[in-house]
């Protein structure tokens, strides 16, 4: 079951490396789906997306995690 997980912890700290370089600052994301059940170890099957249900934000309230759009 480690395999799965090993590459879910892979792409999460890439992304965490990215938002680094991009001075992003920091995120809490809220995770759902066969990404979340590969993590907390409870099945192993393969998935090719992260179903992001919602950010926490600094008052760790839920919010929505739908990117800003600017209006320039």
């Amino acid at each position: 079951m480690d395999y799965e997980y090993k590459k879910i912890e892979t792409a999460i700290n890439l992304l965490d490396g990215r938002l680094k370089m991009n001075n992003s600052g920091h995120y809490s994301l809220v995770v759902c789906g066969g990404t979340a059940l590969n993590a907390m170890h409870l099945v192993q099957r393969t998935t090719k997306d992260v179903d992001i249900v919602a950010m926490i934000n600094a008052n760790d309230q839920l919010a929505d995690p739908a990117p800003c759009q600017k209006n320039y």
